[in-house]
């Protein structure tokens, strides 16, 4: 057993996604007390939620469209933008280690089809193939930005 999580105190933003909910009965078999989000991130600010104090945040949470599906880009943009701010704003609040899940959606059409697996470097803001990864890629930026204005733990 990895004795990191026992008894730690988690809050799973996307706890009921795919990926989100394998990761909430992971960190319970591994011992963390985990919270899971119930509150419309872009309606209720989870800083005036009343939340016990967490160690960790998990932001799996994401407006993303089908590829196929007609969306407003600006709305995927906005989403997902407001979602990830109000949770790192939690995040600071509670002195918490913020962990951000991104998507491969940030990396270049052309790596779909390459074969190889992708490393940090090949990414190239703004060089995305759907409106979700550009969002993703804004995401990133704004927790390296606020890692460094706040000095909060990503």
């Amino acid at each position: 057993m990895n004795f990191m999580w026992k008894g730690k105190n988690v809050f799973v933003t996307g706890g009921t996604g795919f990926i989100g909910s394998h990761l909430v009965v992971k960190l319970r078999i591994l011992g963390a007390k985990v919270e899971e989000c119930k509150v419309d991130l872009l309606q209720d600010n989870l800083s005036e939620q009343n939340y016990q104090k967490m160690d960790y945040i998990f932001h799996l949470a994401a407006y993303s469209p089908a590829i196929t599906d007609k969306v407003d880009n600006g709305a995927v943009e906005e989403q997902n933008i407001k979602m990830t701010k109000n949770a790192l704003q939690l995040a600071h609040n509670m002195n918490a280690t913020f962990v951000f899940m991104s998507s491969s959606h940030v990396y270049p059409k052309a790596n779909t089809t390459d074969g190889h697996p992708w490393t940090e470097d090949e990414m190239k803001f703004g060089e995305t193939f759907t409106p979700y990864g550009l969002s993703k890629q804004k995401c990133e930026a704004i927790c390296l930005d606020f890692a460094r204005e706040y000095s909060t733990n990503i």
